[in-house]
């Protein structure tokens, strides 16, 4: 049987390490960088996502039987958890038992105080800041199937990718609204609960002249699910092929900031020519097509150095890209295109599995990068060496809210080996941007940081092993 061993970091990063114009720095102070089990085999708990609340208290969930010293509340003999570490310290502070794993989580600040969602092998719950249950819907519903978001309102949506469903909730647990939808290969769903949307994001494969490519969408519905509002990309593929903008692209992921009221998403193109160097908007103006537009400027879609611009590619690659959309129009406001460079100048890879927001609008992603990120080499985390690439990195990028500066872009090895960046979350807290990140590995070993009591690093290269990083920037 394989384990899975998680591990923690949090650090603070100081802007006023940035080289250059646009570059993160070289070295990444950490507050903390702990494992989340005991340093046996026989107590490896798994770290699956992360959240942070407005006071700054950061939340993991997963799976495991480690409990961190405290007693745990629900059901003791569940091997899923929610974890919430003090904002001030970062030391334990409660544990919540449900289910056999816990997959996600989500919390949102409100007048009245912090709401959560958390999702498990029993389904999408919903819990009060005291991580009291208040009710369950999509029972039975399993992460690999579904995807939800709770909005600051109280609204919940739950996306069934497999059934091809959607189902918005209110705040008491009651269904209010459902659709099916066509067949598409839906990836996300978010709700705006300023202007009572629900926004979906999805791709779909053209075969235009016999050449298949992938057409992005990104659709806002009312409440009701009956009216569309806005289509973000969503061109037909004689577009693509005609206008020789062929470029494979997806939406991975979509968050709605209650900072900003603003809509984000990360992307993923196999190539520079992508319909995201579009205003999303110009092209609903112009019917769907592409044909007669410019792209976005730089004003809108920086590309100040190697890593944000699109040139030197040989094959297909995965790009990054990253972007902030108006959510009551679904006009971009903001993107950016990340890459990675191999030695010889050439473009590599690097894909964005999850986005989230933090103070003022900055930007906070998870990544995996292949060879290079800038400075891979010479990177230091609290003034120690990280150790070489090993054939793949799980990323922290976190970029300056203008889009023009990267103010962490590292890795977090110890040892050599691969590792890939599972999730992010951030919040504001005291007018700086906390952010909770989780990246795992199996053969490489992370850097500890003043671990928490009574966890460490499991000497088994047959398991993956997870990192938290909770950084103030």
């Amino acid at each position: 049987m394989k384990h899975v061993v998680f591990f923690l970091v949090c650090f603070l990063t100081k802007e006023t390490l940035v080289q250059s114009a646009g570059s993160a720095p070289t070295n990444t102070d950490v507050k903390m960088a702990t494992y989340l089990g005991d340093g046996s085999t026989k107590n490896i708990n798994t770290g699956l996502g992360s959240a942070v609340d407005k006071a700054g208290n950061v939340y993991v969930v997963g799976s495991g039987q480690y409990n961190f010293g405290l007693h745990p509340s629900g059901d003791a003999s569940k091997s899923g958890y929610i974890l919430k570490l003090s904002a001030s310290n970062l030391h334990p502070n409660k544990i919540v038992r449900m289910g056999s794993q816990v997959t996600a989580i989500i919390t949102r600040d409100t007048s009245s105080g912090t709401m959560i969602m958390a999702q498990s092998d029993l389904g999408v719950g919903v819990l009060d800041g005291n991580l009291q249950q208040k009710f369950v819907a999509a029972a039975n519903c399993s992460v690999k199937d579904c995807i939800a978001d709770l909005g600051r309102d109280g609204t919940l949506a739950v996306l069934k990718r497999q059934s091809r469903k959607i189902e918005v909730y209110n705040s008491h647990g009651l269904l209010t609204a459902e659709k099916t939808l066509g067949s598409n290969h839906y990836m996300e769903i978010a709700v705006d609960p300023v202007d009572k949307r629900i926004v979906l994001g999805y791709f779909w494969q053209a075969n235009t002249h016999h050449i298949p490519v992938q057409i992005p969408c990104i659709i806002s519905f009312d409440h009701s699910l009956k009216n569309e509002v806005w289509k973000a990309y969503c061109e037909g593929g004689d577009e693509a092929y005609t206008s020789q903008n062929m470029a494979d692209s997806r939406v991975n992921h979509i968050y709605f900031s209650d900072l900003d009221n603003k809509l984000y998403f990360a992307g993923y193109t196999d190539g520079g020519n992508s319909v995201f160097r579009y205003n999303a908007l110009d092209i609903a103006k112009n019917g769907g097509s592409l044909h007669g537009l410019h792209t976005m400027d730089s004003s809108m879609k920086p590309a100040y150095d190697k890593y944000t611009n699109t040139y030197n590619f040989h094959g297909a690659h995965t790009l990054s890209f990253l972007a902030r959309l108006n959510a009551k129009t679904g006009a971009s406001e903001k993107g950016l295109f990340v890459i990675t460079r191999l030695p010889n100048g050439q473009g590599n890879s690097v894909s964005t599995n999850d986005v989230a927001v933090g103070h003022g609008g900055t930007v906070v992603a998870s990544q995996h990068s292949w060879s290079f990120l800038e400075n891979r080499e010479t990177q230091t985390v609290n003034g120690h060496q990280t150790a070489g690439y090993g054939g793949g990195d799980g990323v922290l990028l976190v970029i300056s809210p203008d889009f023009t500066k990267r103010l962490v872009w590292t890795q977090f090895h110890k040892t050599k080996g691969h590792s890939t960046g599972v999730t992010v979350a951030a919040n504001s807290v005291n007018g700086k941007t906390r952010v909770a990140f989780i990246a795992k590995s199996m053969d490489a070993e992370l850097i500890q940081v003043n671990p928490l009591h009574g966890t460490g690093h499991a000497h088994t290269t047959a398991t993956d092993q997870y990192l938290l990083v909770v950084m103030d920037v």
